[in-house]
């Protein structure tokens, strides 16, 4: 729903903002917002300490930030669309049937010590595999028709849409990671907190909480224009210029 940039502007006018995978500043902004959502340097683009001091860091997650120094300003900035209004109308089945599995992202990155690693995995559990082309209805649609969703992508948000949808969500763990330090590094939040498995046998606690997870959802919805706001506000006095929320 962005609007485009009109022709008639120059884009160094203003500010860009670039995710990590981007480590070029190909619109010659002279203000640049470096939005972190994943571990610099874990899915391609440059490494912390190659980012340039005069960026701002708008960071995801804490847990993927931790290898700034002091010398970088960073912010949090984690905004997500929910997409609730997908869940209006789904055919949820009244007898589900079957596994779907998921592999997505297969590096992580120590917190804190900047050690990147390929995943190792246990076999594959029985399933249908899920494609990671598949429009969000079309996977909401499967997931409310599934038994349980595995994912070996522990930072992906399709362990939550399946949780929405009613089915048993599970994440594999990944190695020497806990689950407080999974979801201080996924999102930091609450969103993970209910409805879904960090490993088979979180799954009573998974099952237990899933009724909580859309009303998290609801209210996370609202405190994000807050913290938007508080976003922009650091924003203004990081390049200490005279703006409000409102102007932008």
């Amino acid at each position: 729903m962005t609007p485009h940039l009109p022709a008639w502007r120059n884009a160094s006018d203003g500010i860009a903002v670039y995710p990590e995978v981007e480590s070029r500043n190909w619109m010659n902004a002279n203000k640049v917002i470096r939005w972190v959502l994943w571990f610099p340097g874990g899915n391609g683009g440059a490494q912390a300490l190659q980012y340039d001091p005069k960026d701002l860091i708008a960071c995801y997650a804490p847990g993927i930030c931790t290898e700034f120094t002091e010398q970088y300003t960073v912010k949090p900035l984690r905004l997500i669309d929910y997409g609730l209004e997908y869940l209006h109308d789904l055919p949820v089945a009244a007898q589900r049937q079957g596994n779907i599995t998921y592999m997505g992202k297969t590096k992580w990155r120590r917190q804190g010590t900047g050690q990147a690693f390929q995943r190792t995995y246990p076999p594959m559990a029985p399933g249908e595999p899920l494609p990671r082309s598949m429009l969000k209805r079309e996977r909401l649609e499967k997931f409310a028709k599934a038994d349980m969703f595995i994912s070996y992508d522990a930072g992906t948000w399709r362990n939550v849409e399946a949780a929405l949808a009613g089915a048993k969500s599970v994440v594999i763990p990944v190695e020497g990671v806990t689950k407080e330090e999974w979801i201080q590094s996924i999102y930091g939040a609450d969103e993970l907190q209910n409805g879904i498995a960090y490993g088979f046998e979180d799954l009573p606690h998974a099952i237990a909480t899933q009724h909580l997870l859309l009303p998290t959802l609801k209210r996370r919805a609202v405190e994000q224009d807050r913290e938007l706001r508080q976003f922009v506000a650091d924003a203004c006095i990081f390049w200490k210029m005279n703006c409000t929320y409102e102007a932008c």
